[in-house]
């Protein structure tokens, strides 16, 4: 049995090290995604408007990643996410919902799991 200092040099020497503490990413651009399995959601409260918003934590082949989406996404589209499937996040722009707000428009779709790719026919 290795000891944890042997685990450790090995695991990094394999790069085999998975980093938990996520990047913040911030959708800009029309056609910004983000990808991945979601690790996690919590509730942040803006600083900016009145109430709450969700922050999303995934992990993806490039590490870990968190970010929002904004409140009428978390209503419609987050008790949908479950913990642990791969989702495929895109930003759409800003629409404008009056009285000077604008929400994000963003889908958001599930990802196949490797088994289910390799069922499916090719058409």
């Amino acid at each position: 049995m290795m000891t944890y200092d042997e685990r450790v040099k090995a695991a990094r020497e394999g790069k085999l090290l998975k980093d938990l503490v996520p990047q913040f990413f911030q959708f800009k651009q029309d056609g910004d995604t983000i990808y991945g399995k979601l690790m996690s959601t919590s509730d942040v409260t803006s600083r900016q408007n009145p109430g709450t918003y969700k922050q999303y934590v995934i992990a993806n082949d490039n590490g870990a990643f968190c970010f929002a989406c904004g409140e009428q996404f978390d209503k419609k589209v987050g008790p949908l996410l479950k913990v642990g499937h791969d989702y495929i996040w895109t930003y759409h722009g800003k629409r404008k919902v009056g009285g000077g707000r604008s929400v994000n428009e963003i889908t958001c779709q599930e990802l196949p799991t490797d088994e289910e790719l390799s069922r499916a026919t090719p058409i």
